[in-house]
């Protein structure tokens, strides 16, 4: 996400585009701004006209605007680049600021191209559609025979179609991903119920709705986004308390089954509780372990910033779970993706279910398998 800004304008418009955004700048300029996060660089392209000049430069709440570089009126295509590791926070913004010798002036910002992202993290590709039941049978049939008898998931169909519809029905691409999910759940699973695993489990910033089923026969994992403690919470902990519920969650699913999320963002703090490693840990576990495994998520409530956010994380996720995030505004939208009677009073629900820590996990002992 962009968020742009008019010279005198009362409040700020956003617009959602992955490649290009036009900004028509009335007045005297206008200002436009990419939101940045902590890595080796965030980069604009931008464009001016012969009649117009820009200045770049980053921002940080606790500090002034910080001048880069000055752009002189032409008609081409400047590239400057922002290391992210100068500004040290997860809140700082790259800026392009733009005057016009013309009053009103139309520019493109040609895209804010994060290269940590970008570099480091190739986007997944592919379509977001289910794929046919014919083609999608045949490339099971195909992947069984080419799997040896003692593969852990020669005769697991239900795993299998949810490999080949990960990867676009490419057998080959599936094989990979299983074998590497094979070598990952020798890893990782189970997970035991360590005490610090229970400690971050009891904090309640992720965990089931007891007995709650979304429209669609679903059950319902609340993620508490508020509660989020980046700075003093240790990662690989989150990740495994993470795992361990999902391992929960499906337990009596089976390869079909899958699960709902309600992403609940109050009381959330960009500065507080934005926890980019941890959001970005969790989506490379979900999409290269757990395919098609999630049926939808409702951010709750969301807004301009909840956009921009997602902007930044959904390049970790594939397209087709991409698909499945929903923005919701209002308990009426939430209600009509959940029922009310599964929800607490404070999604305005009915449910008379708050998480309790020692009722879930007062006197749990024991290992998810």
């Amino acid at each position: 996400a962009v968020l742009a800004r008019v010279t005198g304008a009362s409040s700020w418009r956003r617009a959602c585009h992955h490649r290009a955004m036009d900004m028509l700048s009335c007045g005297t300029g206008g200002c436009i701004v990419a939101p940045m996060l902590p890595g080796p660089a965030t980069s604009a392209r931008v464009r001016l006209s012969p009649h117009s000049s820009a200045s770049v430069g980053y921002w940080l709440p606790s500090a002034p605007w910080q001048v880069l570089t000055q752009l002189p009126p032409s008609g081409r295509v400047r590239h400057v680049v922002c290391r992210a590791a100068l500004l040290g926070g997860a809140s700082a913004a790259l800026t392009v600021c733009a005057a016009s010798r013309q009053g009103c002036q139309q520019r493109r910002l040609l895209g804010a191209k994060r290269s940590r992202l970008v570099g480091l993290v190739p986007r997944r590709s592919g379509a977001t559609g289910e794929p046919e039941e014919g083609a999608l049978s045949r490339a099971v049939a195909e992947l069984q025979d080419r799997l040896p008898p003692d593969h852990p998931f020669s005769s697991n169909v239900g795993a299998i179609r949810r490999f080949l519809v990960a990867r676009k029905l490419d057998v080959d691409a599936a094989i990979v991903m299983m074998d590497k999910h094979v070598a990952w759940r020798a890893e990782n699973l189970p997970v035991r119920l360590t005490p610090d695993i229970l400690a971050e489990l009891r904090k309640g910033k992720f965990y089931i709705l007891p007995g709650a089923k979304d429209f669609n026969g679903y059950p319902v994992v609340v993620v508490r986004s508020g509660l989020f403690d980046p700075k003093t919470r240790d990662l690989d902990t989150c990740i495994k308390a993470f795992i361990y519920l999902l391992e929960q969650s499906l337990a009596e699913l089976g390869e079909t089954g899958k699960f709902s999320i309600m992403y609940d963002r109050d009381g959330f703090s960009v500065r507080k509780n934005f926890d980019f490693d941890l959001l970005k840990a969790w989506a490379a576990i979900a999409s290269d372990n757990y395919p098609e495994r999630l049926a939808s998520v409702a951010l709750y409530p969301s807004g301009s910033v909840l956009a921009g956010l997602w902007s930044v994380v959904s390049v970790f996720f594939d397209p087709r779970t991409r698909a499945k995030i929903k923005m919701v505004q209002s308990e009426e939208e939430l209600a009509k993706l959940i029922p009310k009677e599964a929800l607490p009073p404070r999604y305005g629900g009915t449910s008379t279910y708050e998480f309790d820590p020692d009722m879930v996990y007062g006197t749990a002992n024991f290992v998810a398998a």
